[in-house]
């Protein structure tokens, strides 16, 4: 019923504000720049307090039927600690009950002491009591979406310092598939890949011949390209010598951040780069040890995905967990 709140929503949203049945809820119908500076207000103090807009989302209405939203309350004096919940919602989603579902959705991150008054379908909760944590109430990186296996890995794995050599070599076989793909293609797909290429054992899959390897070109669970069927074989042989050379990929790989993350302040997707000298670096050298698919962007994608850089967006709450080490 509620989602997180997305750039595109604002358009309808202006919208909504400016549509007569609604508007003669509020003293003024909003403007465009009053809906603008509403929602910066509303993602402001969700960067703060790590509760505040959500969308009200009614499966098969499109973008959304309107928003609900918690704020420290007007009526302090009254009620301390007290927390508003707001809604607005489209008139033509009115009497359906929607306000009342979406916010008894969000009640389990409040303790509720006295509710004090409520409207239908546009009004004020004002509950005194606290926030409680509850995972609906979590900023995100903008990327992570709604999809239950993309947030997983956002939440659990994206970011999160490895030095396991199988499971370096995991996502540097899976980084390499997903070149011309989306990320999502290969996440759906990754049971499908521990199983074709032995759990990711690299010297396993250094062993596979041309007859297991023409097998894998038709398996439908994988990305069936030739090239990168053949790299990921190559890849392990290269991966091996790595490991004797150095004691582990592990040792190796790490010692191009000196051995620590590199800890940005990304404040959107939009400012984080494609590579970096590290990652430029680092694929030189791997291509010169005969690794195939580690190109400079490949690389850094990688770098992101093992927590040799942390660039979750400064207001997700995972930047702040995996920069404390957790």
């Amino acid at each position: 019923m509620l989602r997180r709140w997305l750039p595109a929503d604002l358009s309808p949203f202006a919208a909504m504000n400016a549509d007569p049945r609604v508007t003669e809820y509020l003293p003024t119908p909003l403007t465009r720049r009053q809906s603008d500076a509403f929602v910066a207000r509303a993602e402001d103090h969700f960067d703060q307090h790590g509760f505040g807009l959500w969308a009200v989302e009614i499966p098969g209405v499109t973008p959304f039927a309107g928003f609900l939203g918690l704020s420290t309350p007007r009526f302090e004096a009254h009620f301390t600690p007290s927390v508003e919940i707001g809604w607005r919602l489209g008139a033509e989603h009115w009497g359906h009950g929607y306000a009342t579902e979406s916010a008894l959705a969000v009640l389990p991150a409040i303790s509720i002491i006295h509710c004090c008054r409520r409207g239908i379908p546009f009004g004020v909760m004002c509950c005194t009591g606290s926030m409680a944590a509850n995972p609906v109430a979590k900023r995100v990186c903008s990327w992570a979406g709604d999809d239950p296996l993309m947030r997983r890995y956002h939440d659990e794995e994206w970011g999160v310092p490895a030095h396991d050599d199988r499971r370096l070599f995991e996502l540097l076989t899976l980084e390499g598939a997903q070149a011309g793909l989306s990320w999502n293609t290969i996440l759906r797909k990754r049971e499908s890949y521990r199983e074709a290429f032995a759990g990711f054992d690299p010297a396993r899959v250094a062993r596979f011949d041309a007859r297991r390897r023409a097998k894998l070109s038709k398996d439908p669970g994988i990305v069936r390209n030739r090239l990168k069927i053949e790299s990921t074989v190559s890849n392990a042989r290269a991966f091996l010598e790595v490991q004797k050379e150095f004691g582990s990929f592990d040792h190796y790989v790490w010692q191009f951040v000196n051995g620590r993350p590199i800890v940005n302040r990304r404040k959107g997707v939009h400012g984080i780069p494609a590579h970096t000298a590290e990652s430029d670096i680092l694929s030189v050298d791997l291509r010169k040890r005969g690794f195939r698919f580690v190109g400079p962007t490949i690389m850094y994608a990688f770098m992101q995905a093992v927590g040799m850089a942390n660039d979750h967006e400064v207001s997700c709450y995972r930047f702040k967990e995996i920069a404390g080490g957790r």
